[in-house]
């Protein structure tokens, strides 16, 4: 993994974060985001996009990331990325209900 891409996967992470994506939104990253959305580089693309989508997700900067939904690639790492988001919830929610006497049973008929 290169600097760019080290630096990208950095963003989508803090992205995740209100504080964050205030601060990176200051600095103009979002521009920057757009731009990455068309590099050659396949995890710059999925990075910038999994950035865009969570500042999507909040009104204060929907607005300047309508860019990234005219972009079928953006569209279809948007897709992807809601259908990770759902099986990540189901298995939490799985694993919530199971007791710890059923996973230390479990554990044991193994």
């Amino acid at each position: 993994m290169d600097h760019r891409e080290n630096a990208s996967a950095t963003i989508a992470q803090l992205s995740y974060d209100e504080e964050n994506q205030r601060a990176m939104e200051e600095e103009g990253v979002i521009h920057i985001l757009n731009e990455l959305l068309g590099d050659a580089s396949e995890e710059l693309r999925e990075y910038a996009a999994e950035s865009l989508i969570n500042f999507a997700e909040d009104s204060r900067y929907r607005e300047m990331v309508t860019v990234a939904f005219e972009i079928p690639s953006f569209l279809a790492i948007q897709e992807r990325q809601i259908r990770m988001r759902a099986s990540d919830e189901d298995m939490t929610r799985s694993m919530s209900l199971l007791s710890v006497e059923q996973l230390a049973s479990d554990f044991h008929s193994v």
